[in-house]
């Protein structure tokens, strides 16, 4: 049902126009009624089922006294070791383009203090065999890299918070990362979630765990574990490609439609609850017109179909949902009451 049909129906069994002056009855007024009533409905019902697809991103860290070391040799512009800070400004949580474009500005400046070099390059890959990895090209064509650790104490060596596991030295004009261990991989949950219900990666189902564990991941390889915060979800241990990320959890909805918008959107809640914010704006117009006991006896409707649903939903049959294996490294601890 449409918003608008159900904006005619809450008139209909108002006994109200859209011309009447005896009651707050215009269409943007039973449309913000309607919202509430959907709003009310999962309240009391807890939400009701919504499920998605994600896909998901790693995020990083730095800190202006993070850095490495870079030699480059066999090119026109060989850099001799040289300490290069990460960034000149504080990161959290942020893309790996963010820090490649950080990165690559304080390498430019490293191989030419005057501004000249506008040819050093660093990427951050999101497609590909080498996904979520750094890619440094200096300027000059070099036919060797190094990264190591810097020299300068007051530096904290960057190399395997950002590059993970990778050969120091490696020929040729660009020097490839692995991936960072302190990559924290998250993406934004729906706007409407409200309770997760089931997070599946790969065919495997994954459980819950302390939000602490995500903090400083260290790991990568199939998740395992999955923790909220902010409206975002991680996973544990950080994974390296793109799995199917499926989620099943309880939802609530932003409002349809709101003063002169488009009323055609379908209403969200399941079909054959869409009388429910009916009677709920009915209820609120009864009110408005003072018979109380109609509105009382509207707002019951409309209550009883809330918690029937919720009794409903809860009383499914979990035999019906299929077996899910879940894989678990050794050694984590998890917080089996599912807590954060």
């Amino acid at each position: 049902m449409t918003l608008s049909a159900q904006t005619t129906r809450v008139k209909r069994l108002a006994r109200v126009s859209s011309n009447s002056v005896t009651v707050t009855n215009t269409d943007d007024v039973v449309m913000d009624y309607i919202n509430e009533g959907v709003r009310e409905f999962c309240k009391i019902a807890n939400g009701v089922p919504g499920e998605d697809y994600l896909t998901v991103a790693p995020v990083f860290d730095s800190r202006t006294n993070w850095a490495i070391r870079i030699t480059t040799s066999g090119g026109t512009a060989n850099l001799a070791a040289t300490d290069v800070a990460i960034t000149i400004a504080n990161r959290t949580n942020v893309a790996g383009a963010t820090i490649a474009s950080d990165l690559e500005g304080r390498i430019r400046n490293a191989i030419d203090p005057t501004g000249g070099d506008t040819t050093s390059a660093v990427a951050f890959t999101t497609s590909g065999d080498n996904l979520w990895t750094f890619l440094i090209t200096p300027k000059g064509s070099p036919t060797s890299i190094t990264i190591e650790a810097p020299q300068d104490k007051q530096y904290v060596d960057a190399r395997a918070i950002l590059f993970g596991s990778a050969d120091a030295t490696q020929t040729g004009g660009t020097w490839r990362s692995g991936i960072g261990q302190d990559a924290i991989v998250e993406t934004a949950l729906p706007s409407t979630f409200l309770e997760m219900e089931f997070v599946e990666w790969g065919q495997y189902r994954l459980r819950r765990a302390p939000y602490e564990l995500f903090i400083s991941p260290e790991s990568s390889g199939r998740p395992s574990y999955y923790a909220i915060k902010n409206d975002r979800i991680r996973v544990y241990p950080s994974p390296t490609t793109q799995e199917l990320f499926h989620i099943r959890y309880k939802q609530a909805f932003a409002d349809l439609a709101t003063n002169g918008d488009d009323n055609s959107t379908t209403c969200p809640l399941p079909a054959n609850e869409h009388m429910a914010p009916v009677y709920y704006s009915v209820s609120k117009l009864m009110e408005e017109k003072q018979q109380f006991d109609e509105a009382r006896n509207l707002y019951g409707e409309f209550y009883r179909m809330a918690v029937a649903y919720k009794v409903r939903e809860s009383n499914q049959n979990p035999t019906l949902f299929p077996s899910y294996r879940v894989f678990q490294p050794p050694n984590v601890n998890v917080d089996q009451t599912g807590g954060i």
